[in-house]
Parts: structure tokens; sequence; C-alpha cells
């Protein structure tokens, strides 16, 4: 997420026959994970190395963005309801964890009476109950009061997962993921999964392969 974020209108390639963009921003070095530093030094400290070849299916769709949302040469193509570049720690409070809850993932919203429960569980383990008059109200209040929860760092974790799991050689999945030392991948993602079923029943997904 870090670099698309630093991407601006002069960073992006849409037309060429191997569409890229380029993150030319840079963000505070304390701010990133030290798994993720490495990749800060190649990809955004160093922007001639930075571009990246986008699938298929990804001019297109950045292209109607950028039409129903231009963007100057200058200006960050993604940004918040200002305009101004985004913020991680926003993102997560008012985007990401409430979409958690929507999806079922973080707490629980449900209607009663009209009105809206929220119940979630706290640090301690304690779980807690109140209701809003709005489902907005209490979806928020659940984002901000559910201890823990998915980051949206772990979708980086389940796609370098299911990489490794689709037979991707490690060596590809080290590059991809953007590791300095092969063992960081071998660590975290070489475990191949056979027993998907199994999987997909602590999920609650009870769909036959």
């Amino acid at each position: 997420m870090s670099e698309f974020t630093g991407v601006r209108g002069s960073g992006s390639a849409l037309a060429a026959p191997a569409p890229t963009v380029r993150a030319v921003s840079m963000a505070a070095a304390n701010t990133v994970p030290p798994s993720m530093r490495f990749v800060m030094r190649r990809n955004l400290l160093r922007p001639c190395l930075a571009a990246k070849t986008l699938l298929s299916w990804a001019p297109t769709r950045m292209a109607a963005y950028l039409k129903e949302y231009p963007a100057g040469q200058r200006d960050p193509i993604f940004t918040n309801e200002a305009g101004n570049p985004l913020s991680r720690t926003l993102f997560r409070s008012r985007v990401w964890r409430p979409s958690l809850v929507r999806a079922g993932l973080l707490g629980e919203v449900s209607e009663v009476d009209g009105k809206f429960e929220a119940v979630w569980m706290d640090d301690e383990g304690d779980v807690h109950a109140e209701v809003f008059a709005k489902h907005g109200q209490a979806v928020n209040h659940v984002a901000r009061s559910e201890h823990g929860g998915l980051r949206f760092h772990d979708l980086r974790h389940s796609y370098g997962t299911w990489l490794a799991d689709d037979g991707i050689p490690p060596h590809r999945v080290a590059k991809l993921m953007g590791h300095e030392h092969i063992t960081t991948t071998m660590q975290l993602y070489v475990r191949r999964t056979d027993d998907h079923d199994s999987i997909r029943g602590l999920l609650g997904d009870d769909t036959e392969s």
C-alpha cells in the first residue's frame, strides 16, 4: 500500500506497452516495519528502480479513476477527501477497520427493534454491547473498541502464502515480495497447505472444493 499511496500524476505510464507506475515520495523510515525497509531502499529511495509493471486489468481501472479524479503532474493520485496524501493511520481507522466490521471479521453489529446493537471484546477478553440509532455509528464504535483484528498488511502475508501454496518457486516469491534474503520467504510463506477443506471450515466457508 505504501508504494501506491506515493504514486503521483507524473509517476504513471498507463499507455505504454507494459504499463507501469513509479512511487516518487518516501514514508518516514520509523513508520515502516523492519522487514519492509529493504523494499523502501530499493523501490522508494532509488526511484529509478521503483517502476512496477501493472497487471493487465489495472491500467483500465486506473485510467477510469483518473478520468473521474484527475491528478496534476505533481499531485498524488490516491488522496483523502481533502485531496491530501493518504495517512496510514486514518486509512486504518476510517476505512480498514470499519470494513472488517461490515464483513463480519471484527466484532458484531446486528439490527434489534429498528436500532443497531454493537458487540465487541476488549483487550481483557470482556465482551461489551451497546445500542445505537444508526448502523454507521455502531460500526464505527466496534471498529474503535474491538481489540485486535486483521491488519491491512496481513493481505500481503496472505498473498505470499497463496503464491507459495500454488507452487510458485521460492526465489520468485522472494522477488515478488521484495525480500532481501530468501530465508525470510522460506520462514514466512513456504508452507504448502494441502487440507484446503479444513481451512475453509475454520473460516466458516463450507463450500466444497
